[in-house]
Parts: C-alpha cells; structure tokens; sequence
C-alpha cells in the first residue's frame, strides 16, 4: 500500500508541476498525453492517473503504448526514442529556454 501511494503521490506532482507550467507559457494547455509505462508499475499507477487527471484544467488522454500515442501525433511531433522524429537533448533544450528568458 505504501508504494501504491507513494507512485500516486509522485504522478500528482506531476500534474502540479503541469498546471504550475501554465504560468510560464503564452498558451494554454489542452492535452496533456501520458504514456504509461510498461510493466509491473503500469497497473498500479493506472489508479492514480485516472483519479488526478479529473480534477485537472486540460485533458488528460493516456496511451499504453507509443503506438497508440501516434494515432494521436505525428512523428514530426515526437521524439525518437518514442518512434518520432524529434532528436531530443535536455541540456541542449534547458540552455536555449534560459537564453530565450533573457
């Protein structure tokens, strides 16, 4: 029960940081995908997906796989190591956003 809720506990942090993140933006959030994770962790946190993601400000549409998250998005959209075709560095991408801040 303790994992349960600690999983739960850090998935509802994560929506916090996402409505948090609507501060920083000019638009609005609509959607917010979630890909689940395969395995063991995916049944468990399910629960918490569903129970957060209705009291949320945007849509919440979760995918069980990242094929089932490209019916929904282009690869153009994506990155690579879901199928797409975005080359993704997340120092590359913290750099540019604190040098566009200024």
């Amino acid at each position: 029960l303790q994992r349960t809720q600690r999983r739960t506990s850090l998935v509802s942090a994560n929506f916090i940081d996402i409505n948090k993140f609507q501060s920083f933006f000019p638009g609005t959030i609509r959607v917010v995908f979630l890909l689940k994770p395969e395995g063991v962790l995916q049944r468990a946190l399910e629960v918490g997906y569903r129970a957060i993601a209705e009291n949320c400000s945007f849509k919440v549409i979760t995918c069980d796989s990242s094929v089932e998250l490209r019916r929904f998005l282009r690869a153009e959209q994506l990155t690579m190591d879901i199928g797409g075709l975005i080359k993704y560095n997340h120092l590359e991408w913290v750099q540019h956003r604190m040098v566009s801040a200024w």
